[in-house]
């Protein structure tokens, strides 16, 4: 799912930094004070981002010191500005995504205008807060590592030394697959999770937005940091799923990343979503069975398979979008896979 993809690439990218650049951000928190010196001038304008971790569903810049150097096509200096321009600093977005509360920040470090290029050599600011939020008694472990990857400051951030909650699964699917999960059910919870199953009668109908209100309400009193839907989006046991329309408008693209968006105007999900797609319960037993014995007793005679991995992506879209969705998705997971061994 493309949005899902997005949100993937964004938890797990790695930070880039100012171009040579020392820098250093301290938290506290009620701020972040990032400063950085900079000589580098490179061709064009430049801009880097970088995102913070603050407990604040509202912050602002407040810059302390820059130092701007203009200068010419080959690098010789004509003027030193220590002016303060709010212009070049700001925030660009910010998420909310279970626990954490994120700012991007953007530095037009370099500007090139009429032969002469302004650099931003020092620069001290603060990302303060303005509407604090009351720090969490516990971090979820399924997305402690999202957030390492996500902000430059989690090592001295309010999220650093949180303990983990104890992992929840919420499960949804047709009243008349319970019996059938109930092995399934016993053994995650023997892994050590909390497991609900839920109905969609339960949920108050069988719709986008009755199992939607369900999530919403069960996430704000147990926070899961799972939800698996059991059913296809078509078929006895079906499960709606949300549809959005591509940017040209030609095709409806498949979206339960839509039921995890509870949080924050964004498209951060608050739980990780997944769907075991069937036609008849003998597909089912199958998916659940393999799930079991994998995570049980995986085969072990030749242990090498365990590291090694086959992704199949497809090829299509219609209209006239470019389809390279699935081949980003498994190049962006072959990445993971060679940087973990």
């Amino acid at each position: 799912m493309k949005r899902l993809l997005i949100i993937l690439m964004l938890a797990a990218v790695t930070i880039v930094c100012f171009a040579s650049a020392d820098m250093s951000v301290r938290s506290t928190n009620e701020r972040v004070n990032v400063v950085f010196s900079n000589s580098l001038q490179t061709e064009g304008s430049r801009s880097s981002e970088e995102t913070f971790i603050l407990p604040a569903t509202e912050a602002e810049i407040r810059i302390n010191r820059m130092v701007i150097e203009e200068r010419d096509a080959d690098g010789n200096l004509l003027n030193t500005l220590r002016s303060i321009d709010t212009d070049r600093v700001r925030i660009s977005n910010q998420y909310v995504m279970r626990e954490l509360y994120s700012f991007d920040v953007e530095v037009v470090e370099q500007i090139e205008e009429n032969g002469v290029t302004s650099i931003i050599t020092d620069l001290d600011y603060d990302l303060v807060s303005l509407n604090s939020v009351a720090i969490p008694a516990e971090i979820s472990s399924a997305f402690r590592g999202a957030y390492e990857s996500f902000a430059l400051n989690y090592s001295d951030s309010y999220l650093r030394n949180l303990p983990e909650s104890k992992p929840r699964i919420l499960m949804i699917g047709n009243a008349s697959i319970e019996f059938n999960l109930a092995s399934f059910i016993a053994w995650k919870k023997a892994l050590g999770f909390d497991v609900d199953f839920v109905s969609t009668a339960e949920c108050g109908g069988n719709t986008l937005t009755a199992i939607d209100a369900y999530i919403e309400s069960y996430y704000y009193t147990y926070h899961p940091d799972y939800l698996i839907l059991f059913g296809d989006t078509t078929g006895e046991y079906a499960l709606p799923t949300n549809y959005y329309q591509s940017p040209d408008g030609t095709e409806n693209d498949a979206d339960d990343n839509y039921y995890t968006m509870i949080e924050g105007d964004d498209s951060m999900p608050e739980i990780l979503v997944g769907r075991m797609s069937f036609n008849d319960l003998g597909q089912l037993l199958t998916m659940i069975n393999k799930t079991r014995i994998y995570e049980s007793d995986p085969f072990m005679a030749d242990p090498s398979w365990l590291n090694k991995a086959l992704m199949v992506a497809g090829n299509y879209a219609e209209g006239g979008l470019q389809p390279s969705t699935p081949t980003l998705t498994c190049d962006f997971f072959a990445e993971i896979f060679e940087r973990d061994g």
